[in-house]
C-alpha cells in the first residue's frame, strides 16, 4: 500500500511542480518589468461594465467588475490608443475621464500594464497548498526511509543490528531522542540472547513490559 501510494501520487505531485514552477514564473516576471518598463499616466476615454449594468438593474451588487474601454496615453510624443478588456492590463475600475499609472514595454510601446496581479490572494492559496502537499510528498515517501537509514555511526552499527534483532523476534522498536535508549513495543517476550537485568544501565538498555533486559554479552 505505501509503495502505491508513492507512484500513484505521482500525477498530483507533477501538478504541483507546474503550479509552483507557473507562479515562480508569474511573479519573477512581473518584478523584472516593475523594474524595468517605464510609467506613464493612460485617460479612459470610455468604458462599459455589462456586469455592473445587470447589477444595477437587479438591485444588487456586482462581485465581479469587468470593464471594457478605450484609453489613450502619450509616449515620447507620439499618441497610442488601447482599447480591451480592463482585467488584461490590471483594471478592474474604469471610467470616462479617468488617470491611471501603468507600465509600458519600452520596447513596444503599445504593450501597458498596470502590473497587479489580479487574484493574488487565491493564487498564493493554491501556491501554498502545492508546496506543502510537495514537502510533505517527498518527506513522508522519499526522505523519511532515507534518514532512518543513514544516521550516526552508533547508530547505524549496534542499534541497526539491534534494531533488526528485535525485528525478527517480533517486537516494534523506536529510538527515543529525549532518552538515549530503545522503546521496544513487545509482540512477544524477548526470547533468544537477552537476559533480565534491572540494573543495567541506560546505554544498550531494552524496556519491554516496564523491564530492563542487558545486551547479550
Amino acid at each position: 500500500m505505501f509503495t502505491l501510494f508513492r507512484y500513484g501520487l505521482i500525477p498530483i505531485v507533477i501538478y504541483c511542480v507546474v503550479v509552483i514552477a507557473a507562479g515562480i514564473d508569474v511573479y519573477s516576471t512581473n518584478v523584472v518589468q516593475k523594474s524595468t518598463w517605464p510609467q506613464t499616466v493612460v485617460t479612459v476615454m470610455q468604458s462599459q461594465d455589462f456586469g455592473q449594468a445587470v447589477a444595477e438593474f437587479r438591485g444588487t451588487q456586482n462581485t465581479f467588475p469587468d470593464p471594457r474601454g478605450t484609453v489613450k496615453y502619450v509616449i515620447d510624443g507620439e499618441t497610442y490608443t488601447w482599447q480591451g478588456r480592463g482585467r488584461d492590463i490590471g483594471v478592474t475600475v474604469m471610467n470616462p475621464g479617468d488617470q491611471i499609472n501603468i507600465y509600458y514595454n519600452p520596447k513596444n510601446p503599445r504593450e501597458i500594464s498596470t502590473l497587479v496581479l489580479l487574484g493574488a490572494s487565491t493564487g498564493n492559496i493554491i501556491l501554498a497548498v502545492a508546496l506543502a502537499f510537495l514537502a510533505f510528498y517527498v518527506w513522508f515517501f522519499w526522505l523519511r526511509g532515507f534518514l532512518r537509514r543513514s544516521g550516526p555511526d552508533d547508530f547505524n552499527g549496534a542499534w541497526r543490528g539491534l534494531s533488526q534483532t528485535v525485528c525478527r523476534n517480533g517486537f516494534r522498536a523506536k529510538w527515543s531522542f529525549r532518552v538515549p535508549h530503545w522503546e521496544i513495543s513487545a509482540l512477544r517476550r524477548p526470547t533468544a540472547g537477552w537476559r533480565e537485568n534491572p540494573s543495567v544501565g541506560v546505554a544498550g538498555r531494552l524496556s519491554v513490559s516496564g523491564k530492563r533486559f542487558a545486551r547479550p554479552s
